[in-house]
């Protein structure tokens, strides 16, 4: 499989007094990624939109490209 970038929601809650991952969704296009991390915006604490050049069946991930970020997320993540 070719290298391709997948553009990726990633959204946190708290738990307890700590942020944590609450989910990580995996789209094709950047339009939708950002479409789904604004509506994802009112529902969790914060949001991360990103995108990543990949070749998956390697497990070969390149360094992720910031898209968009809303609310409290992790300082590493930005």
């Amino acid at each position: 499989m070719p290298r391709t970038t997948i553009y990726c929601v990633q959204t946190f809650e708290h738990k307890g007094s700590k942020l944590v991952q609450a989910g990580l969704r995996q789209v094709k296009k950047k339009e939708e990624a950002e479409r789904i991390g604004a509506y994802s915006a009112g529902k969790f604490v914060g949001v991360l939109v990103y995108s990543v050049d990949a070749d998956p069946e390697f497990n070969d991930w390149g360094d992720p490209v910031m898209i968009a970020s809303y609310g409290q997320v992790p300082d590493e993540a930005v």
